[in-house]
């Protein structure tokens, strides 16, 4: 500022001739660079603005010169806010942070899915799995014990595609001060994780699709009715029995239900109103949070749950899980795979032509439960 001011002060004492090595004679003006300064100026002397009154231009000029600082009208008249007023000499700047879009939570292979990672070569996949148990018996002294065969099954696992494709303008990618390929590297894994995670617990099995939990034969199953309706305590522990019930490992059990579900359980009082459910410890960060406990086994939530489904005549229900999560397993045949082109169309966009990058994202993977009957759900509860 001192400097600018300096500047003003030799421009009003020096002569336009000793300035500009010329004899054409003029007024003693401010340079251009202060034409904006010397409008304000005009306006407040005019007007009779505060602090102005009494001046006229020339010696408001020097008033402004002498003191080194702007008057208070011309610090009003002048905005930061106001493009017109003075907004637009003040730079836009934008972080190189991307603030990210609200997403599902990954819930099944946080509260304890397994992943097995296939190196290459390896098409399908198969467990061979014991289907019944040989039968052991008291035997008496040159007594036989009773003849059991035990049968055999097998848990297979075949590749189902799950992929994504995104136009990017190419000039993003050139200009922007952001990082933006890390950015869209993260999305695209936090993506296809988000897919995944739905697709374990509500699969269709077709249409390329895996066949998750909620459609998988077999699983253990504690509904409401035939039109669903209120949770109670006892449904909860009933599902949370029957589970155990079928001699699972119970390396990892815990529940999953949608927020709206897990709302309708915190709801559930005792004779003298207070909740039979309480929330878990609570973090800035989500991902860090401790979850919520009932009986004593972690509750997760996720948005992928949904909260419409219709059963007879209830609509607006939802789905609270219960298992051994640990005896899911997700099968990926290798990593992500990314391609990128400039030349390619998605039928639709051409890149070449419009100045595109076309970014497709591709993972090869499946999932099945080892015991289905590990796996329990409460298909049909309120969810408001």
């Amino acid at each position: 500022v001192d400097e600018r001011f300096e500047k003003a002060r030799q421009s009003v004492r020096t002569p336009w001739s000793a300035r500009n090595g010329s004899d054409e004679r003029k007024s003693l003006v401010f340079r251009p660079d202060f034409s904006l300064t010397a409008a304000f100026l005009k306006m407040a002397v005019t007007r009779g603005a505060p602090g102005f009154e009494g001046m006229n231009l020339s010696t408001a000029k020097d008033a402004l010169i002498r003191g080194g600082h702007y008057p208070e009208a011309v610090e009003r008249a002048m905005s930061g806010q106001i493009d017109t007023s003075g907004g637009f000499l003040i730079p836009d700047e934008f972080s190189a942070d991307i603030i990210e879009a609200l997403r599902p939570r990954v819930r099944a292979l946080q509260a304890g899915v397994r992943i097995l990672n296939l190196p290459g070569g390896i098409g399908q996949l198969r467990f061979p799995k014991e289907n019944a148990r040989p039968t052991v018996t008291a035997v008496a002294e040159a007594q036989a014990a009773t003849e059991s065969t035990p049968t055999w099954q097998s848990v297979v696992f075949n590749p189902h595609g799950i992929g994504m494709l995104m136009a990017v303008p190419m000039q993003i990618l050139r200009y922007s001060n952001a990082n933006v390929e890390a950015f869209l590297r993260s999305i695209i894994e936090k993506e296809l994780a988000i897919e995944m995670d739905r697709q374990i617990l509500r699969g269709l099995g077709a249409a390329s699709e895996v066949l998750g939990v909620a459609n998988v034969s077999g699983v253990t199953s504690s509904a409401v009715g035939a039109n669903g309706g209120a949770i109670t305590y006892n449904l909860i522990l009933d599902l949370e029995t029957l589970v155990k019930e079928t001699n699972i490992a119970g390396e990892r059990f815990g529940w999953i239900s949608s927020p709206r579900g897990w709302r309708e359980i915190r709801q559930l009082l005792d004779s003298q109103n207070r909740p039979l459910f309480l929330s878990g410890p609570y973090s800035n960060n989500t991902e860090m949070a401790l979850p919520s406990m009932m009986f004593g086994y972690p509750i997760y939530e996720t948005t992928n749950i949904p909260t419409n489904i219709a059963k007879g005549s209830g609509t607006n229900l939802t789905e609270l899980y219960f298992a051994d999560w640990a005896d899911g397993l997700v099968t990926t045949w290798g990593g992500i795979e990314v391609r990128s082109s400039r030349d390619a169309t998605d039928g639709t966009n051409n890149a070449f032509t419009m100045g595109l990058l076309l970014i497709a994202a591709r993972q090869e993977w499946d999932f099945s439960p080892f015991h289905n009957a590990g796996f329990g759900i409460t298909p049909d509860m309120n969810s408001a």
